[in-house]
């Protein structure tokens, strides 16, 4: 038997999801401006000249925001219809 989901709960997926998209990003933000977390370590490479590690870090972070996007639309897609 197939559940239909109600409209509220519809809402709350997308709103959860965008959530976590948003919140990658600004974690990455705030690491570079002294919070911690990967951008800290992204913005220490940088400061120490480590390149290499600098630009793995790079691009680990747009795979993850690309993964997390490519997730959020299928399963958007889904809970719309559409």
């Amino acid at each position: 038997m197939v559940r239909h989901s109600s409209d509220a709960e519809r809402t709350f997926a997308i709103l959860a999801l965008d959530r976590l998209e948003s919140s990658t990003r600004s974690g990455i933000i705030l690491g570079i401006v002294g919070a911690g977390d990967i951008g800290f370590i992204l913005s220490d490479c940088i400061a120490a000249y480590r390149w290499h590690e600098a630009w793995s870090i790079i691009f680990l972070i747009i795979l993850t925001v690309y993964i997390i996007d490519d997730m959020s639309v299928r399963l958007r897609t889904r809970i719309i219809g559409k």
